[in-house]
């Protein structure tokens, strides 16, 4: 369905100031949905929290795909961190070094798209299950080559996998998730079917829940007993990060200056992003998106043909030949192009389970 091109009344010069800073500082958040809020504050402190890892983007790597000739739109891959790792990974949170082998793997994994219009932002899960070649490792699930050789060879992967450049790296710790959702006072979900979440015995009954940190975090990466498993996970957290992001721009949070700014606070600190992103970029990305809207997002989810299993682990298999299309829409910044022809905001509509 084209998206409407219809614009929101230009908001008012303080609100437009936060929008900014929630965008630039929740880098997850911000290039996820571009999210609104309402007092201006100090940006130093807030980029003060943000972490930094070095060494994550290799740009003179000879097997790192190329840019597509005149596009200027930005790739960055957006994961969250395992928080059975004993300690916190990512911001004020890690008390070692941001990645230790072996020591964590990651859940969730998106390449968020930033199209060379400065308006459009596609958000592209990748299953962590899906079965792919890992550089120097063979083949794994690809959530693995994060526990092998951390963001790097995440990157690397990912590359490798897509043949779509990857320009930033951004990780958001899942404890810091579970403070950001307390920050904004809870978020509503509906589940449309009763589920039992088998590895915690976990209940979710069918209608509308509040979520407070905890309960989201069990909310959001529950796949056991889920009737797709991984997949209906992925789209558990699709929806839940537009319902954060409807409940941020909420009057509750903007006219609090106490929660709003609890809510940069915790999102700034949970944040890692490559040592090439500096507060200027942050603040020029905020710039570019501080009018996005939620029909400026465009949610999508690796195609994939099939599950099984190898060697004992539960594995998803791509379907190269729809992957491929998606890849070359990534590439050649047309990703709404193939939204329209291959059904892909067919994804958004489904309720997740």
């Amino acid at each position: 369905m084209p998206k409407s091109t219809e614009r929101a009344p230009v908001p008012s010069r303080a609100r437009r100031r936060t929008k900014r800073l929630l965008v630039a500082l929740g880098v997850v958040l911000l290039l996820v949905s571009a999210a609104a809020t309402g007092y201006g504050y100090t940006m130093h402190r807030y980029d003060q929290n943000v972490a930094r890892e070095k060494g994550v983007i290799d740009e003179n790597r000879k097997d790192r795909p190329n840019k597509a000739l005149d596009v200027e739109a930005q790739n960055w891959l957006v994961v969250g961190s395992d928080t059975r790792a004993k300690d916190g990974t990512s911001g004020e949170d890690a008390k070692g070094p941001l990645w230790q082998r072996g020591a964590q793997r990651t859940d969730t994994m998106m390449i968020v798209h930033l199209a060379e219009d400065n308006e459009q932002i596609s958000v592209t899960s990748l299953p962590r299950d899906t079965w792919v070649d890992i550089p120097g490792h063979g083949k794994g699930r690809l959530n693995a080559a994060f526990s092998y050789g951390g963001p790097r060879l995440l990157v690397r992967t990912v590359e490798q996998l897509t043949s779509v450049p990857i320009d930033h790296y951004a990780a958001i710790d899942f404890a810091g998730f579970k403070t950001m959702t307390n920050a904004v006072g809870g978020v509503d979900v509906t589940v449309p079917r009763t589920v039992t979440d088998c590895s915690n015995g976990t209940v979710w009954r069918k209608g509308k829940h509040h979520l407070n940190g905890r309960r989201a975090l069990l909310y959001v990466r529950q796949r056991c007993g889920l009737p797709n498993g991984d997949l209906d996970r992925i789209r558990r957290q699709q929806a839940f990060l537009l319902a954060l992001l409807d409940r941020a721009r909420s009057k509750d949070v903007l006219a609090s200056p106490r929660r709003l700014d609890q809510l940069l606070d915790a999102t700034s600190k949970s944040i890692t992003v490559d040592d090439s992103v500096s507060g200027g970029m942050l603040r020029s990305l905020a710039f570019h998106y501080r009018n996005t809207r939620q029909d400026d997002l465009t949610f999508l989810t690796l195609p994939i043909r099939g599950g099984g299993m190898v060697a004992g682990q539960a594995v998803l298999f791509m379907d190269d030949a729809k992957a491929a299309k998606l890849f070359k829409a990534l590439r050649n910044d047309t990703v709404d192009e193939y939204a329209e022809d291959e059904g892909g905001e067919g994804n958004n509509l489904k309720p997740p389970a």
